[in-house]
């Protein structure tokens, strides 16, 4: 378990902790006139940013609520409450919370009926607007006794706190227990009792737990405790932090601390699920009434003691109010104590960016003058804790990269810029503090570059945030595409790898006709593709990285189907002179494409006008058309005279063939007179 060093070193030991060089004064004290005996101011930062302080009135006539302005203090508008009007009673107010709308705020309030008028205990929640005008009240007052002190709006709603006695959604107390109330528009939709035998008293009002729901802290006679209670009203946890004493305080980031202090200057510090993680004392003569998370591990105390136990400043008097902030090892980051000759005690503080803490005084502070009895104020604080941790995100583009952030959570120190390294290269930009977005060039595609982003403030700088990211750009055209076709509606397309650039190609895409693409995922460098017609196609292609693509090659035609003719045997009509001597003449056949084998040819002459064996010689015949050929002659003896006679005629016809069908068999051939 982690002890806070600064509780045991200053509380148990009694040396004085010495405040580091910086410590803050406030930045403004107010103090307001109350004029009542007890009092007690509790504050909030409202939704504007503004901050809203009540405090009791010291007739009992009701509660007082100023707004003032978050930098001066100076009040902006003012207003009271009375919670039970009709008889003079006792006007407390216990909690406000801020409802994260405008300016408006809720406040936990209840008033001790006279026994006159009935005697009791009236309680109600409170939401003030801009003005600190009524927008609503919601009436928890029960018939069972029970005093409403502490409420918190949720994600999930708003919640209450309290102490009661009597029967709470079906449970009965065991004497005076602490009680949560989950409200849902005007009515509280659970109660949940966190029972104790005896009386339980006081509870510390709220905060906010993990999950959506609250935690609280309270004690009785059998000791100290802090529970979380859920959204739905179910007990979480609840811790036993000690055998005695009492717990004023609570405070939660909503995540994974939640603190708790009271009585003897004790502060616990426990984790999401319930266990004390760290705890430490200032000594007997400390209270604890107040906390407040801040940043990422930081926690505000205020509360009051005698004899300067808690800071380092020599006490005035009486009882004396301090405000200090611890770090996530228990040392003090700075304190400061607003004390008088009287008694003085700090009842609330806020972590928003600056520091408020609220409270009262039976003396008084700068020239407010004394109001008689207890009188209220309010301080603020500019605190130089280091800017929380600034988020930022990198875009890797081709050879550049770009980066946005979120500003860090307000600390209280105004920003006075920001710093981004880049490794390799050592690069440093120092960026200015309302800058949102720089852009960084001259990198190389592939490496993996390491950005560290901080945020600065007169403090220092903040943890940085460290990212890394790898600048790439689109891959590089693909080069050589070929086309072949492998039949009338298909054809195979393949290419040489793309180039990466920066990070690997994950895919071609083929235009078709500059409509039509085919994608290829992965590292593929062929494909085939369908659907096509025997005409004429263009491709393009372009390769892929991620969402970059380059663009598309040059353009590659992929011709139409030519269709060969068929593969037929023709045989040519011939006329030829008689002439006067024998002689050969030759009958042209033809195939209309190569056929895969020979083709044979068997033909012989058929008689016509002409005479066989006086015009012509009478000769059956064959023909071989070879493989891969597409012609051959049929020969013809021609025997001429010189007779005068009419022109003459007679046929070669094929009567066999075999490798090719016949289309034409059958070849005319004139013998022309020239006598």
């Amino acid at each position: 378990m982690r002890t806070i060093v600064v509780f045991l070193v200053a509380g148990l030991i009694g040396v004085s902790i010495g405040t580091p060089a910086g410590a803050l004064e406030p930045q403004f004290l107010r103090q307001y006139i109350s004029n009542t005996a007890e009092a007690t101011a509790v504050s909030t930062v409202a939704g504007d940013g503004t901050v809203v302080v009540a405090s009791e009135l010291g007739d009992g006539s009701g509660i007082s609520l100023r707004r003032v302005d978050p930098a001066t203090g100076t009040e902006i508008v003012s207003g009271t409450y009375c919670v039970y009007c009709q008889a003079a009673a006792e006007q407390h107010v216990w909690q406000l919370a801020s409802e994260d709308y405008r300016g408006y705020v809720w406040a936990a309030v209840s008033a001790v009926i006279p026994a006159a008028a009935g005697g009791g205990w009236r309680n109600e929640l409170v939401l003030f607007d801009d003005d600190l005008d009524v927008v609503r009240t919601i009436d928890l007052s029960t018939t069972s006794p029970m005093i409403v002190t502490g409420v918190l709006v949720g994600p999930d709603g708003i919640f209450a706190s309290g102490v009661g006695r009597g029967t709470f959604d079906g449970v009965a107390t065991d004497g005076d227990d602490a009680i949560v109330i989950g409200v849902d528009g005007q009515t509280p939709r659970w109660t949940t009792v966190l029972r104790t035998p005896g009386t339980a008293f006081p509870i510390a009002g709220l905060a906010p737990g993990a999950g959506g729901g609250v935690v609280t802290a309270w004690s009785g006679p059998s000791g100290s405790f802090v529970s979380q209670v859920a959204s739905d009203g179910a007990v979480q946890w609840n811790t036993r932090v000690a055998a005695s004493g009492f717990l004023f305080a609570i405070a939660g980031d909503g995540n994974a601390r939640v603190y708790a202090g009271g009585t003897a200057g004790v502060l616990y510090e426990l984790n999401a699920e319930g266990a004390v993680v760290g705890e430490g004392s200032w000594g007997h003569s400390t209270v604890i009434y107040a906390l407040a998370t801040r940043g990422s591990d930081h926690v505000i105390v205020g509360g009051s003691d005698v004899g300067g136990d808690a800071g380092d400043e020599s006490p005035l008097g009486g009882t004396d109010g301090f405000v200090l902030e611890l770090d996530g090892n228990g040392n003090t980051v700075w304190d400061d104590g607003i004390r008088t000759p009287a008694d003085d005690a700090v009842q609330d503080v806020v972590s928003a960016g600056r520091v408020y803490a609220s409270g009262v005084t039976k003396g008084s502070l700068g020239s407010a003058g004394v109001g008689g009895g207890s009188d209220a104020f309010v301080a603020g604080y500019t605190s130089l804790v280091r800017p929380s941790r600034p988020t930022l995100y990198p875009y890797a583009s081709d050879r550049n990269a770009s980066f946005e952030w979120d500003p860090p959570a307000d600390t209280g120190g105004a920003l006075t810029g920001y710093e981004l390294t880049i490794q390799p290269g050592g690069r440093v930009y120092e960026l200015a503090a309302d800058d949102v977005y720089h852009e960084v060039a001259g990198l190389t595609n592939g490496a993996t570059y390491t950005a560290s982003f901080v945020a600065v403030n007169d403090a220092g700088s903040s943890d940085p945030h460290v990212v890394q990211f790898t600048p790439w750009g689109a891959p590089a055209v693909p080069a050589n595409l070929v086309l072949t076709r492998t039949g009338n509606t298909t054809a195979t397309a393949s290419w040489n790898p793309s180039a990466p650039n920066g990070r690997p190609v994950t895919a071609y895409q083929l235009l078709i006709d500059g409509t039509r693409t085919v994608r290829v995922a992965g590292t593929a460098t062929s494909v085939n593709v369908t659907g096509l017609t025997t005409g004429t196609h263009r491709f393009k292609i372009r390769a892929e990285s991620d969402s970059r693509s380059s663009a598309y090659s040059a353009e590659v035609v992929l011709p139409a189907v030519v269709t060969p003719p068929p593969t037929e045997i023709r045989l040519g009509d011939l006329s030829e002179a008689e002439g006067n001597a024998p002689r050969v003449a030759n009958v042209r056949v033809t195939l209309g494409s190569p056929a895969a084998t020979d083709v044979v040819i068997e033909y012989l002459p058929e008689k016509g006008t002409a005479t066989a064996g006086g015009d012509y010689v009478f000769k059956r015949g064959t023909v071989t058309i070879p493989r891969g050929q597409t012609e051959a002659v049929l020969p013809i003896r021609i025997k001429g005279d010189r007779r005068a006679e009419p022109n003459e005629t007679f046929s070669m016809v094929i009567v066999n063939a075999t490798g090719a069908p016949v289309a034409d068999g059958t070849a005319v051939v004139t013998l022309l007179n020239d006598d």
